[in-house]
Parts: structure tokens; C-alpha cells; sequence
């Protein structure tokens, strides 16, 4: 990436990083994202297609690294798959401390006290890909094989999870942030922590 590319994603970060915790992301203008970041519109739209995108390009790159981590943790060690859950699950935690402003001001704006369907849609898809994948890779840890059930599986824990975060972003600060990975893992199918057959 040249300097003048660099500076405008630079500058595009900064901006809706920081316009996220004053309006849900779905409110946001392009004109006031160009103007902030100082380019044109067309520069914008030259990197991405909405504010909504954009946001969720950076967020989904420190959400991928969690799941890159998780893979890695699975497929090269021999340790508690529990363990190994709950690490993960704390990184997904951590991600949410460190930008919880922008959470925050997405749940303040909904009536329904969810998400706003940009991060809702971001967090779940995150995990639910995550647990396919893990089903896939390791199809006898379900008690049932075909790719339907495992679908449904994933479906359901992932929505789970997001709605065990929302919970815990509705409280009170200041927050136990080992609340949400203990919850989570006490939630979890037995049959999930069963030794992985490799």
C-alpha cells in the first residue's frame, strides 16, 4: 500500500472508530465520515461501500484473530478443549471491553435493548462460522454427523453467546468481564468438551 493509500485508511479507522461511539453505526452519513477524515466521497467509496462495511472491516480483523488463535490452539496442542474454549471466549470479551463504547451506544439506541443489526449481525455470523468450522473439522464431537444438524448447532449456540454478550453490556459498569466466558461455558453441551478424536 502506497503513503497517500495508507494515510486515507489511517484516517478512515480513526474516524469510524470514533463516530461509532457517538451514533449507531446505521445512522451515520458518508458526507460526515469524508468530511471528518478530510477526502472526497468518491475516495470513500473507492475503499468501501457504507459506514456499516467499514466498521465492520476493522472489527472483523481483530474477531478473525481470535478464531485464527482458537484454530491454532486446537489443531497443535493436546490440551483441555475446555481451556481452550474459555480462552477464546475471553478474547471475544476483551474485543468488547476495548470498543465498548461503540457497543454501547448501539444498544442504548435500540428500543428491543439488542444490538443494532450491524454489530449483531458481525458478532453472530463471527462465532456461528466459528463453530461450523469447529463442527466440521470435527464432526464426531456432535452427537449428530450431517452437515444440517451441525448448521443448526452452530446457529443456535452463536445466538446464544451474543445474547449472553448483550446481557452483559446491558449491566452496570463497573463489569466482571469473566462473567460472560463462565456463563457461556456452564451453557455449553456436554458433549461439546468430550476429548477431540484427532
Amino acid at each position: 500500500m502506497d503513503p497517500r493509500q495508507q494515510r486515507t485508511t489511517d484516517a478512515l479507522r480513526g474516524v469510524i472508530m470514533q463516530i461509532a461511539t457517538e451514533e449507531p453505526i446505521e445512522q451515520v452519513a458518508v458526507a460526515e465520515i469524508a468530511r471528518r477524515a478530510k477526502i472526497t466521497r468518491s475516495t470513500f467509496y473507492n475503499q468501501t461501500t457504507s459506514p456499516a462495511a467499514l466498521l465492520t472491516q476493522y472489527l472483523s480483523a481483530e474477531l478473525d484473530a481470535v478464531r485464527e488463535g482458537f484454530v491454532e490452539r486446537v489443531t497443535e496442542t493436546t490440551g483441555s478443549l475446555a481451556d481452550m474454549w474459555a480462552a477464546s471466549e475471553q478474547e471475544l470479551v476483551d474485543h468488547l471491553v476495548r470498543h465498548a463504547a461503540i457497543y454501547e451506544r448501539s444498544l442504548a439506541a435500540s428500543e428491543s435493548g439488542h444490538l443494532g443489526p450491524t454489530l449483531r449481525s458481525l458478532l453472530a455470523d463471527h462465532i456461528e462460522q466459528s463453530l461450523r468450522e469447529h463442527l466440521t473439522q470435527f464432526p464426531q464431537v456432535a452427537p449428530e454427523s450431517n452437515q444440517l444438524d451441525r448448521d443448526m448447532y452452530a446457529a443456535f449456540l452463536a445466538h446464544g453467546i451474543v445474547g449472553t454478550f448483550e446481557v452483559w453490556l446491558r449491566s452496570a459498569a463497573p463489569r466482571d468481564s469473566t462473567a460472560p466466558t463462565r456463563i457461556i461455558l456452564n451453557s455449553m453441551p456436554p458433549w461439546w468438551f468430550e476429548p477431540l478424536q484427532r
